[in-house]
């Protein structure tokens, strides 16, 4: 298949723009259904044979999208940009200095940039290499980083696809997210040819036992709401119509990553399932996880041969503020206070809580119930089928708020569906 004519002429401006512009970086946007990905393949088939080339992205998922659309290899950021563990002075694991993603005049292609935030953009942009350059390719409609600003600048791209292929306007969904971009809700709540379905006056069972079917099936159909109770509710509802009880996750359970662990080289947002857990004490479990949704059976390589831990919100009482607090689980002052008497009381010389600190930041993986998930953290991933759940608290947020971010909310969700989106207006 050939270029359309804005991918071609986009791929020339990103041809000279490498060959020829002084600037490090460029951004290619483009919203759903614009061919970003065709284009990307076109791109890494042209410099099949530059090794300097390479291409990455901010998740595993994403890294894994891009490896099956182009057939060329990619990564995630975070592998190529933050250096091997090493031992310091007093012989304890360091994550190493940043370095570059790409050798002198390579060039970085990063796919799904809109999940690029400041920090992350500065890290690569200081780290380059002499003569290194960086195509970002994103979809300024997604949502911007939770808790962040976007890292690129998407209002100035050096390139933007506006043509919505044929192919993809034979899809409902497509047509459904470009609606949402246009603000166009009456177009967008039509019924569609079954690849967008409307299921309204149901309630969060109805929605929990569609993924429940899902699971049953084999299909790793994920739930997206936008409110944590409501994701929390159906997480509960889910865990008890697939049979699974008791505090601790379970084999075939999925969970969601929700902190960045470098030495364990899972990342914010990527979903494992469980292949076993066991609880060490009322606060840690040891855990290991299938890989990549155990497609070839195998599991996470982990560093050094450290055992992955796994800590829950769950773990830490019902109290929905003090939850918040242990996930911040990062600075000193949040460390749980219990975990480091046990850590203490086992070394020769006691211990403080500095060095606990950095003990516990490393090696313990924070996630939650990864079966129904925020639109940020299944940002990045595609499946065939993806529910949404369409409370009224989300009703009318849709409906009042006026800057915009809802549609984001709702066209991130959606474009998360490649074959089949269902939306769950929910009577509570």
């Amino acid at each position: 298949m050939s270029l359309a004519r804005d991918q071609q002429r986009a791929f020339e401006q990103i041809i000279n723009w490498r060959t020829h512009s002084d600037e490090p970086e460029a951004v290619l946007t483009g919203a759903a259904g614009t061919g970003k990905t065709f284009l990307l393949k076109a791109l890494a088939d042209h410099w099949d044979e530059d090794k300097t080339v390479r291409l990455c992205a901010p998740t595993g998922k994403a890294a894994d999208r891009i490896r099956e659309v182009t057939k060329h290899w990619a990564s995630t950021i975070h592998s190529l940009l933050y250096a091997e563990f090493d031992e310091d002075a007093e012989g304890e694991l360091e994550w190493g200095k940043v370095q570059s993603p790409v050798p002198e005049n390579g060039l970085l292609i990063c796919d799904e940039a809109s999940m690029i935030g400041s920090s992350l953009h500065e890290d690569v942009m200081e780290a380059l290499a002499h003569g290194a350059k960086v195509l970002w390719v994103g979809d300024p409609y997604q949502l911007s980083p939770v808790k962040d600003t976007w890292g690129v600048d998407f209002k100035d791209p050096l390139a933007t696809l506006t043509e919505i292929h044929r192919q993809a306007w034979n899809s409902d969904i497509i047509r459904y997210a470009t609606a949402l971009r246009f603000a166009d809700y009456a177009q967008a709540s039509l019924q569609g040819t079954g690849e967008v379905i409307h299921r309204k006056g149901v309630t969060e069972q109805t929605a929990a036992q569609w993924l429940a079917d899902h699971r049953k099936a084999g299909n790793s159909a994920p739930l997206i709401a936008w409110t944590n109770a409501t994701r929390h509710d159906v997480n509960k509802r889910v865990r008890a119509l697939r049979g699974f009880r008791g505090p601790i996750p379970l084999k075939g359970e999925r969970v969601v990553i929700t902190q960045n662990n470098h030495l364990h080289q899972v990342y914010n947002g990527e979903t494992y399932e469980v292949d076993r857990c066991t609880q060490i004490n009322p606060n840690l479990l040891r855990i290991q996880l299938c890989g990549k949704e155990d497609k070839e059976g195998t599991g996470i390589g982990w560093t050094d041969g450290l055992e992955p831990k796994l800590l829950l919100p769950s773990m830490f009482g019902a109290d929905t503020a003090e939850q918040r607090r242990q996930l911040k689980l990062f600075g000193v002052e949040q460390v749980p206070r219990a975990l480091f008497r046990d850590w203490r009381n086992q070394q020769e010389n006691g211990g403080n809580i500095h060095q606990y600190a950095r003990l516990f930041r490393r090696r313990i993986l924070a996630a939650d119930w990864g079966e129904c998930l925020t639109a940020h953290k299944a940002q990045g991933s595609q499946f065939d089928h993806v529910g949404l759940v369409i409370d009224s608290k989300t009703r009318w947020w849709i409906k009042n708020n006026t800057d915009g971010e809802a549609r984001r909310w709702l066209y991130t969700a959606a474009t998360r569906a490649a074959k089949q989106l269902t939306l769950f207006h929910t009577i509570a």
